[in-house]
Formats: structure tokens, C-alpha cells, sequence
């Protein structure tokens, strides 16, 4: 895996996981500028919190705080294969002993996002 083209960004929090998960959602859309991103693909939660991150995403682009042209789904984690590469990235780092090291050459940024 460490051999893949592929970079990630890791958002951290010790907030609770709805605050946590806003809070990535936002510095990733404002990061998405930076990487001029065109394609946001979110895992599937529940209706209602892809009801809300779907307006947050809207406000983020009309605001001008996400790429105006961005693209974005909520899809299962069956539906993207990518999901499986994050997922393993994240516990690997979360892990940390012998599996974080084998995850670092794809880690570009960590950022801690908590509100304490």
C-alpha cells in the first residue's frame, strides 16, 4: 500500500464525532482550493447528517471557502474503492508502534482540528 500514488491528509479531533466530523469537513473543503479539487467523495452516514454536510458544502462554495467548480457524493464504502486506502491509513496511524511508519510515506499533512 505504502507504494501507491496516492497522498493523504489526516484531520484529527478529540471532539465528539458530530463537531469532528464539521470541523474536517471544513478544513478539507478550504484545502481543496489549495489542492485545486474538483471531486469530493464522502462516505455515507446516516440521511440526516448527509442532509446537513450536503449544506455545509453548498454554504462552504458559496461563500467562496470550497472550489467553486467542486463536485461532491456521498456514496457507501462499498461504492469507492479509494475509501479502503484512508481507512487503512487512519487506523495504521492511529496504531502507531510498527504500523505507523509503514504509513508515513503516504501521510502529506496532519492536521489537529480539536476545539480545546
Amino acid at each position: 500500500m505504502s507504494r501507491l500514488p496516492v497522498r493523504v491528509r489526516i484531520y484529527t479531533s478529540t471532539d465528539k464525532e458530530p463537531v469532528a466530523r464539521t470541523r474536517a469537513i471544513q478544513a478539507l473543503l478550504s484545502d481543496l482550493i489549495d489542492l485545486d479539487g474538483r471531486r469530493l467523495v464522502i462516505e455515507r452516514r446516516e440521511a440526516s447528517q448527509d442532509a446537513r454536510e450536503h449544506r455545509q458544502i453548498v454554504a462552504a462554495i458559496q461563500a467562496g471557502k470550497a472550489p467553486y467548480e467542486l463536485g461532491y457524493n456521498h456514496l457507501a464504502s462499498h461504492e469507492e474503492p479509494m475509501f479502503w486506502v484512508a481507512d487503512a491509513v487512519a487506523w495504521a496511524y492511529g496504531a502507531g508502534r510498527e504500523w505507523r511508519p509503514r504509513v508515513e510515506p503516504l501521510i502529506e499533512q496532519v492536521r489537529n482540528l480539536s476545539s480545546r
